[in-house]
Order: C-alpha cells, then sequence, then structure tokens
C-alpha cells in the first residue's frame, strides 16, 4: 500500500521545551501525542513524508511546492536557534506532483531556497528523528477553494501510487486561535463549537461535514487547519479509514488537535474525485491565513464593531516570533473581494515600535483610510480577503537591470515625488512593466529620470 498514515497535528512553538521553558508542561497532552506518532513513524518508516504547512509562504491562486534539494531553518526567531532541522526532499515526487498538477489544471508554484518555517519545524523537531531516511515533499495551502485543496490532495495519492512510494502525510494546524479572551485572535463563542464539531467529525472519519461546516462558524473560530485538512481529506479519498483522537487541548486560547488516520481498503462510497462547488466549500476568507492575517483581520472586526482595537488583548505575546516583537519593520496591508482591490495602505520604514504595531496601523489605514476607496463596512466584512506583506530593508540600484519583478518590490523616486509597487502582482513580468506602473503612480512622465531602490517582501496571507 502506497498511503501508509495521515495525521493532523498541532505546531505550537510552546511545545518545544528549549522555546516553553517549562511552559511545555501545559501542553502535556499534545506531547504526549507526538511521542505516539514518533513511534507509530518509527514503526511503518515510510519512504517519503508529505509535510503541509499553513505558515510556508503562499499564494492567493496557486499551491507552493518547496522545491530543490533540501532546506533548513531554525527555531531562532522563538529564541531557540538550537533547535534546528533540515530536510531532503523527494525530487523525483515533485517532479511528478509538478507533472499532475499541470493535467489536472490545478495551479503550483516551486519555490527555492524556502527556509523551514515553525508550521513545519514544531513537527520535526519532534518527529523527524523517527524517520532519519525518509526524503520529504513540503507544501503549502492558497487561497483557492476548499474544493480545490481535497482535489490537490487526491493528486498527491495519485502521486504516491504512480510512483509506488509508501507515503505518509502530516498536516500541519492548529484549531481555533479564540478559545479565551487572551487567545491570539481575543475570544469568540464559536471558537469552542467549531473545535468541538471538528474534532467529533475527524473521530468518525466524517470529512465531509467539516468541508461543509457553516461558514460563519468558520469565520469566528479563526483556524489555519482548514486547508492542511482539506488536503489531508483529499489525500484519502476512496478509501475506508480507521481515526483516532490522539489529543485535544487548548491551553493558550488556541486549539490543539493531534490524529491518526490510517487509510484501509478501497471504498466506492468514499470516493469524491471532484466535490462540488459551493459557498460551503469556499473557505472563509481568513480560513488559510496566518497570525499576521488573523491580526489584521481582528483589527478590521474589532473597529466595525466596538470602533476600537486593543492588541495587548489580541494575542498573548508567545504566540509570536520575538522580531515581531522587537524589530520594527515597513509593512503594507492588501485588502480585496474577489480579484478587485479594495484598499491598500503601509509603510516603506516603519513608523511605530514593532512589525505587529505596524500591521494594526496599516490594517486600520488600508480600511477606512485609502482615499480611492469608501470605508469598508461591516456588510463586506466577510468576503474581505486581506494580506500582509512585511518589508525588508530599502536598497538603492543604478537601473532596471537589477530587478526582478518577482523577486523584489520597487520605488521610483524624482522631483519630491515617489510611487511603490510591491512585487510578484498577477500580470507584471518585466521590470520594465513594474517600473513603469510605479512611475505613473508617483504622476511621473515616461522621459523623467527615476532614482529606483527595490526590497523584498514577506507576504501572509
Amino acid at each position: 500500500m502506497s498511503l501508509i498514515r495521515a495525521y493532523l497535528v498541532a505546531h505550537p512553538p510552546i511545545l518545544v521545551p528549549q522555546v516553553g521553558r517549562g511552559e511545555e508542561r501545559a501542553v502535556q497532552k499534545t506531547r504526549k501525542a507526538f511521542a505516539e506518532i514518533r513511534q507509530d513513524l518509527q514503526a511503518t518508516a515510510p519512504e517519503t513524508v508529505l509535510l503541509i504547512s499553513p505558515h510556508m509562504p503562499s499564494f492567493e491562486e496557486a499551491f507552493a511546492l518547496a522545491q530543490g534539494s533540501e532546506d533548513f531553518g531554525s527555531l531562532a526567531a522563538f529564541g531557540a536557534p538550537q533547535v534546528a532541522s533540515r530536510v531532503v526532499y523527494d525530487r523525483e515526487f515533485q517532479a511528478s506532483l509538478e507533472e499532475c498538477a499541470e493535467k489536472a489544471g490545478l495551479p503550483l508554484r516551486s519555490l527555492s531556497p524556502l527556509p523551514l518555517d515553525h508550521g513545519a519545524l514544531v513537527p520535526l523537531s519532534e518527529l523527524q528523528s523517527a524517520v532519519p531516511r525518509a526524503r520529504w515533499i513540503r507544501l503549502a495551502p492558497c487561497g483557492r477553494s476548499l474544493a480545490d485543496h481535497y482535489r490537490m490532495g487526491l493528486l498527491l495519492q495519485q502521486t504516491a501510487d504512480a510512483l509506488h512510494r509508501n507515503v505518509s502525510l502530516i498536516a500541519s494546524g492548529d484549531l481555533s486561535h479564540a478559545l479565551t479572551p487572551d487567545a491570539p485572535c481575543g475570544y469568540y463563542e464559536e471558537g469552542a463549537r467549531y473545535d468541538a464539531q471538528v474534532m467529533e467529525h475527524l473521530a468518525q472519519s466524517d470529512f465531509l461535514s467539516i468541508l461543509n461546516l457553516d461558514p460563519a462558524l468558520v469565520e469566528k473560530a479563526m483556524a489555519c487547519a482548514p486547508g492542511p485538512l482539506a488536503l489531508l481529506f483529499g489525500f484519502l479519498d476512496g478509501r475506508q479509514v480507521i481515526s483516532e483522537v490522539l489529543s485535544y487541548e487548548g491551553p493558550f486560547g488556541v486549539g490543539y488537535g493531534v490524529c491518526r488516520f490510517t487509510p484501509g481498503d478501497l471504498d466506492p462510497q468514499r470516493r469524491c474525485e471532484a466535490p462540488r462547488e459551493s459557498s460551503a466549500l469556499a473557505p472563509p476568507a481568513q480560513a488559510l491565513c496566518s497570525l499576521p492575517v488573523l491580526l489584521a483581520r481582528s483589527v478590521l472586526w474589532h473597529q466595525l464593531n466596538h470602533r476600537s482595537f486593543s492588541l495587548e488583548a489580541f494575542c498573548h505575546e508567545t504566540a509570536w516570533p520575538r522580531d515581531f516583537l522587537t524589530q520594527p519593520r515597513g509593512v503594507f496591508v492588501c485588502l480585496h473581494r474577489g480579484d478587485t482591490l479594495r484598499g491598500c495602505m503601509g509603510t516603506l520604514e516603519p513608523t511605530t515600535q514593532s512589525t505587529r504595531e505596524e500591521i494594526v496601523q496599516n490594517a486600520g489605514l488600508a480600511a477606512f483610510e485609502d482615499p480611492r476607496f469608501p470605508p469598508v463596512s461591516l456588510d463586506e466584512w466577510p468576503s474581505i480577503r486581506c494580506s500582509v506583506e512585511v518589508l525588508g530593508p530599502l536598497e538603492d540600484v543604478a537601473d532596471a537591470a537589477h530587478l526582478d519583478p518577482r523577486r523584489y518590490g520597487v520605488v521610483v523616486c524624482a522631483k519630491g515625488r515617489k510611487g511603490v509597487l510591491l512585487p510578484n502582482l498577477p500580470g507584471i513580468e518585466t521590470a520594465a512593466q513594474q517600473v513603469d506602473i510605479a512611475r505613473q503612480k508617483a504622476g511621473l512622465s515616461a522621459d523623467t529620470p527615476l532614482a529606483l531602490s527595490r526590497f523584498e517582501v514577506v507576504r501572509y496571507q
């Protein structure tokens, strides 16, 4: 059998003793569940492990696949640089998956190099020692529908079958981030209901009920697990499944669920090659996003409902990478409804004391102060998609030959005017296009000599 196991795992950095420094005792149920999975991996010895993380760099319109031979990473951002991992990739699986995705019409972008994110590093720190010879695949969810995530999961299954590869899948994802007032997203009563329903359905292998949960419930739960779970469900498509809930707890206001799924015989009753497209299978705007985006969306929600937002009430600092708390950086927050821009405001250089504060400030500006648009309304909020771009330092360049519109944003300056364009925007393929659009935004004529700067971003969706 090519499909050995699938697992849902949580990824709180505090689980790792070098990060928790004693606080990991509050997640002992999760730690024991990881120990059970570690033994299971050692006993089953998969040749390839598929690792799904919602905290990889991601795209709105395409899944992201880590390419190349290997990648590295550490939990240095959480104060534990000694906790480091290296993964060696299954190159044949990478190539085969790309071919399958192209034939299926599912966009799949390759990224290399791609340092390991904490959604990968936490499971790796607990589990990698059990499979020292395994090759790895890293895949990120995206902004496409949950039906498309299911289809991509099915492609993972088909790729494993075609290669006769013994494969296990690890879906890294936390449940609600809104279980208590000091939770990362504040408190919403829907959070506990969402977690209870998800864990009940997982225990019964009732995957379709999870895909069809009330979107309003999922919206308020503010989880990062829907995308990874939909990929896992597709991976197990068409098979009988034995589901085991190994643990659940939420001591820091975030739901940590750990489950094991053992695929059995083929079962036509569980085959769902093309889940129906419906509003229930389209992810809520925040369902696949990361903590910076959850913060930006919470700013909008609180300002729309309460006319104010308290950063202190939003998130315990241990949930954040240290550089978001201590390092000021420029940030852009962009809002979309469907494919239409609804607001985008930002700062090239920081104007507050931390990256986290910069996100709060610019989320409010994008929603309510962008002069191109009326303020966002409460009725619009559920359909608003949000991305957060954290900027690196500006670097002056001599000419457009030093630009790459996929990698770098650009700043053009002349006559006291400035135009900015973020990187990796749809329809912009050349540096000349990028510079011309930024020039037009600055209101400069085509023959104006320009001073150029470039910058890199980390995009959160």
